[in-house]
């Protein structure tokens, strides 16, 4: 059962409109522990955060720990509410070679054996900034978060940064 308030997202969705055109992305983990079977849960938040009041609307991006999510009927819910899901390398469902779904790609990084630690090599970071490349020029909005927190996490954001060729806020890390 996941706890929570339809009432709690939206006041949340309120006090945080306050933040205007700074705004990024709100991120959504569900654990290994959460499937499918929670899946009309699922809907009520994404309901919930996709408000009729345009300017309390955020994208929206979800993080599954359970490979049982990457099916159809995931992707046609996401896609419902113009969610993302979260391409990411966590051991138990690494999905970081899947494609986005929307105009928004959110990228985890867990370290290169998805146990937060380690440095990613330069090789991996050339072909990610060349996938990120080519979803730019498509006009995509990407986040890129690192999470090897263990390992090299701001050196690895600064060298994708450099290959990238962007700022903060084209990719933001």
């Amino acid at each position: 059962e996941l706890h929570f308030k339809v009432e709690d997202i939206q006041q949340f969705l309120q006090a945080a409109s306050g933040i205007g055109s700074m705004k990024g992305c709100i991120l959504l983990q569900f654990p290994g522990k959460i499937n499918l079977e929670h899946y009309s849960q699922l809907e009520k938040i994404l309901e919930a955060l996709h408000p009729s009041d345009t300017s309390q609307q955020w994208p929206v991006a979800v993080e599954f720990r359970n490979p049982a999510w990457y099916e159809r009927e995931t992707t046609d819910l996401l896609r419902e509410f113009n969610a993302s899901m979260v391409l990411h390398d966590h051991a138990k469902a690494n999905n970081l070679e899947g494609t986005p779904i929307n105009e928004v790609v959110y990228l985890r990084l867990h370290g290169p054996d998805g146990n937060y630690r380690n440095a990613y090599s330069t090789e991996f970071l050339e072909n990610l900034a060349a996938r990120i490349g080519a979803w730019l020029k498509e006009r995509k909005s990407v986040y890129c978060y690192f999470n090897n927190s263990l390992g090299d996490a701001f050196k690895n954001a600064r060298e994708l940064q450099a290959l990238t060729n962007t700022t903060p806020g084209a990719v933001a890390l």
